[in-house]
C-alpha cells in the first residue's frame, strides 16, 4: 500500500505507477480500435489518501467549483438521462440513505457498502469504473475505500476521487463521525499515450 497525505499527492504517484507500468493495447472501451492510441497501466495498487478533504493545490483544470459540481450532478444526483445507462448517482443514492442510517446506528458494522456495479454490466460497452464504496469505522473515524476496476488517472482520477471526498464528508456528518482516510483501490488505473506523440 502506498500513503498519499491529499489526492493531489495521490494523482502524482499514480501517474508514476503507470509510466512505470506495464503497456496495454486497446481491445475493449474506450478508444478500442485505435491503433494509434495505447495505455500505460499500473499494477494493481491500493493508496490510502490521508486528508482526502485537503484540496490545496489542485490543477486549474480541477477546481473546488468543479469538485461540487461532479458532487452534486454525477454522484448524488440519481436522474437518469434518455442516452444513460446508468450514472454513479443513479447506483450509489438507492442505497446511500440505508448506508448512513446503519453507520449511525451501528457504526461498527462491516456491511456498510454500496454496490455500484450490477450483473447486468458485463453486457453494456462501458460499464462503470468504479465498483464499490465500502465504509469502515477503526482508530474512531469514518474511513472510506473505492474499488475501480478501470481509471484514467490523467483525466478522471482527481474529479472522481475529490467528488468521493464529498461523500464521506456529507455520511460523515451524518453518521456523526470523524473523518478518516480514503483508500483508493484500482486494478486498472492507467494513462493513455497516442504513439508517435508523447510516445
Amino acid at each position: 500500500m502506498i500513503t498519499a497525505k491529499t489526492n493531489v499527492d495521490a494523482y502524482n504517484l499514480l501517474i508514476s505507477l503507470c509510466k512505470r507500468g506495464y503497456r496495454q493495447d486497446i481491445q475493449r472501451g474506450s478508444f478500442a480500435g485505435e491503433e494509434s492510441v495505447y495505455r500505460m497501466q499500473a499494477r494493481p495498487c491500493m493508496v490510502e489518501i490521508k486528508e482526502p478533504l485537503n484540496f490545496l493545490y489542485l490543477p486549474k483544470d480541477c477546481t473546488l467549483g468543479m469538485i461540487q459540481t461532479y458532487y452534486s450532478d454525477y454522484i448524488v444526483n440519481d436522474d437518469l438521462r434518455e442516452h444513460e445507462q446508468y450514472t454513479y448517482g443513479n447506483r450509489i443514492m438507492e442505497q446511500l440513505d440505508s448506508v448512513m442510517a446503519m453507520l449511525k446506528e451501528t457504526p461498527n458494522t462491516n456491511q456498510a457498502s454500496i454496490s455500484v456495479s450490477q450483473p447486468s454490466d458485463i453486457e453494456i460497452e462501458h460499464p462503470p469504473c468504479l465498483r464499490l464504496i465500502d465504509f469502515k469505522v477503526f482508530d474512531n473515524k469514518l474511513h472510506m475505500s473505492s474499488f475501480w476496476r478501470s481509471n484514467d488517472i490523467l483525466e478522471a482520477f482527481l474529479i472522481n476521487v475529490c467528488g468521493l471526498s464529498l461523500l464521506l464528508q456529507d455520511v460523515a456528518e451524518i453518521a456523526e463521525l470523524e473523518i478518516g482516510s480514503h483508500y483508493y483501490v484500482s486494478t486498472g488505473a492507467h494513462i493513455y499515450v497516442r504513439r508517435g506523440g508523447n510516445d
